[in-house]
């Protein structure tokens, strides 16, 4: 993983604070699609998912068009019922990817799901 320089780090920072700000009123799918507009700047491709079981499907982020071995680290988010699956999560910093792991899961229990 190339190490990120301090502007770099702010800059992701900075960005994260203002997605913070603007989807404060949007609903859980058109948020998780921003973060992962955020992360594709920065050389990640983040796709979420719901988990149901064993199965992982898709639900917002970079397309559900792209093949699926692409994408090689799976995470859970938030209670499980939600994960986050990646291409490139390693080119994020260890900072990087906690931050974006919590926000994610912070939206996603707010969210009152079925």
């Amino acid at each position: 993983m190339p190490s990120r320089t301090a502007q770099e780090t702010n800059t992701f920072e900075r960005q994260l604070h203002d997605l913070d700000a603007a989807v404060q009123k949007l609903d859980l799918i058109p948020t998780l699609d921003a973060v992962a507009r955020l992360a594709v700047t920065f050389g990640a491709r983040l796709r979420f998912v719901r988990i149901l079981g064993h199965r992982w499907s898709y639900v917002a982020g970079c397309s559900s068009q792209t093949p699926a071995g692409r994408f090689m680290e799976g995470i859970p988010l938030g209670d499980g019922h939600f994960g986050l699956v990646s291409e490139g999560w390693g080119r994020l910093s260890g900072t990087e990817r906690q931050r974006l792991i919590a926000f994610v899961s912070e939206r996603i229990a707010a969210e009152e799901l079925p």
